[in-house]
């Protein structure tokens, strides 16, 4: 295993454009699961490519185990790579592709055929060596990237898309082989991904980018739950994103134009006057009966303008006095938002967010707060 860092990192791929990657540092633990997440554009791939020594960076250092290694080509630094078309050979079988790397080192064929036979019994393959990539299906032919990728034993894998390709089921079930297969490998890791809900699941910890800048980055649960910004907040799944101006800060009291926020946690260098804006994720949402008594956190009363049974969960979107709100139910609970019935929402204090971007009230002027990443 290894560690992995971006040390200050710009990237450019022309003198007349706009860098793709501003200043950006990461340091990914030995053993560690890193997840990357952001939008088309952000800059997702071009840290892969830097990482794995397909491009260089206009400014800035690669260090693995603590060496620089940014002048040091591809072959020559140890790392596994997993495209998100798999970019495996259709003219060999699966046995060759897994061995390619082996053959490629000088392996002589008995130990070769032990070190494939060992990773294909390790991603769920084994007796498969015969078959050709065609007679496989899409999550069995990103198993045998997965396996080519690691037979070398590579200090760290790197994995660009490795599921977009897979359908929904599939793409789930292969989440949870995907962390089995880098625990029991004992391989350092990074994904770069587009799908919020596989960062999420996959990384020990999650960074998001955007602009070629990291925007948040943290244990996944903490991230998604304590956003510091509209865009982490939004960018991560829905969120009901609500107004207020801070009127008293010990206890807190927050004024969301009527009704009333208190007891949540706020920035630290929040004052009384400061515009704030308050994260409620749908599914922190609870039914309340109407006319029960107020409790601390957040109570508004709605009306269901709609309401959509989704597998398990029920997903609604309700007229309120502050606006549109989306609220995600169990499916036992949809009965109780038919639409055009009114419903009493609550949320407590540490199922909200203020997040860290305020508006001073002396100068106007918008200023984030720092907090903690992890």
């Amino acid at each position: 295993m290894a560690d992995l860092r971006l040390d200050d990192v710009w990237l450019s791929y022309a003198a007349d454009e706009p860098a793709v990657l501003r200043g950006l540092s990461i340091d990914v633990a030995d053993g560690e699961f890193y997840a990357m997440v952001g939008p088309s554009g952000s800059g997702k791939t071009s840290i892969l490519k830097v990482l794995g020594g397909f491009l260089a960076p206009d400014a800035g250092r690669v260090l693995l185990d603590g060496s620089d290694v940014s002048g040091v080509p591809p072959e020559r630094r140890d790392l596994g790579i997993v495209f998100q078309s798999y970019a495996l050979f259709p003219h060999l079988t699966v046995g060759e592709n897994v061995g390619f790397g082996l053959r490629m080192r000088g392996m002589r064929p008995r130990e070769q055929r032990g070190e494939v036979a060992r990773l294909l019994e390790l991603v769920g393959l084994p007796g498969l060596q015969a078959r050709y990539p065609d007679e496989l299906s899409g999550g069995q032919q990103q198993r045998v990237a997965l396996a080519r990728a690691l037979v070398t034993r590579p200090k760290a894998l790197l994995l660009d898309e490795p599921l977009s390709a897979l359908d929904r089921k599939i793409r789930q079930e292969m989440q949870g082989e995907l962390r089995r297969i880098q625990r029991e490998a004992g391989v350092t890791a990074i994904i770069v991904t587009h799908d919020q809900e596989e960062a999420l699941a996959l990384g020990d910890r999650l960074m998001v980018l955007d602009a070629g800048e990291v925007r948040q980055e943290g244990r996944p649960s903490w991230v998604y739950s304590h956003p510091r910004n509209r865009f982490v907040a939004t960018f991560l799944g829905s969120a009901n994103l609500l107004s207020g101006t801070v009127e008293a800060v010990e206890p807190s009291r927050i004024d969301l134009g009527g009704p009333i926020a208190d007891g949540l946690a706020l920035p630290d260098d929040a004052r009384a006057g400061d515009r704030v804006t308050v994260c409620v994720r749908p599914e922190r949402w609870r039914l309340a009966a109407v006319g029960e008594p107020r409790d601390a956190g957040v109570t508004l009363d709605a009306t269901v303008r709609r309401v959509q049974l989704s597998g398990q969960v029920g997903e609604a979107l309700l007229d309120s006095e502050l606006g549109e709100l989306a609220v995600t139910v169990l499916s036992s609970q949809v009965a109780e938002l038919r639409e055009g019935t009114s419903v009493r929402l609550h949320a407590r204090p540490r199922e909200i967010h203020v997040l860290d971007e305020l508006e001073s009230a002396a100068s106007g002027a918008a200023t984030a707060a720092t907090g903690p990443a992890r």
